[in-house]
Parts: structure tokens; C-alpha cells; sequence
């Protein structure tokens, strides 16, 4: 917050998704919003992928310093 950032709206996950048709191979990054409950339980946030399936949106949690994030920029 103190770079002028915030969360992402939770719809930000699948509209990337959707618009990011040309994402590559391996390419990830996580969307910071509220943490959602995955299926397993845990909390998370929406991952959007590219893998040899595809283009992806999934749950995870960014756990590695290489990780990219996606936020929002602060409303003034």
C-alpha cells in the first residue's frame, strides 16, 4: 500500500485469463486479491498459467521470489 498499490477486484483473475490469449509457455503470475478457499481448503488467490493443456486459471499461492504479481493501483 505504501507503493500506491492494492488488491485486485476478485473478477481481475478470469478477465485476464480470458484476455491474455497470447500468454507463453511455463509464463504464470498470481493476482493479488482477498484470499478465496480452494477446493483443498486453504486460502489462495487466482494463478493464470500457460501450460502444454493450455491457458489456465487456478488457485495457488505465490511461494518463491521469482513469483510475479499482478496488482491494482490505489485509487487517490
Amino acid at each position: 500500500r505504501d507503493l500506491g498499490l492494492d488488491v485486485c477486484p476478485v473478477e481481475t483473475g478470469p478477465y485476464l485469463r480470458l484476455a491474455n490469449k497470447e500468454q507463453p509457455l511455463s509464463k504464470y503470475f498470481y493476482v493479488a486479491i482477498q484470499p478465496i478457499i480452494n477446493a483443498f481448503g486453504h486460502p489462495s488467490v487466482f494463478n493464470v498459467n500457460c501450460t502444454r493443456d493450455g491457458l489456465l486459471l487456478g488457485s495457488g499461492s505465490p511461494s518463491f521470489s521469482h513469483d510475479e504479481l499482478v496488482f491494482s493501483l490505489r485509487k487517490p
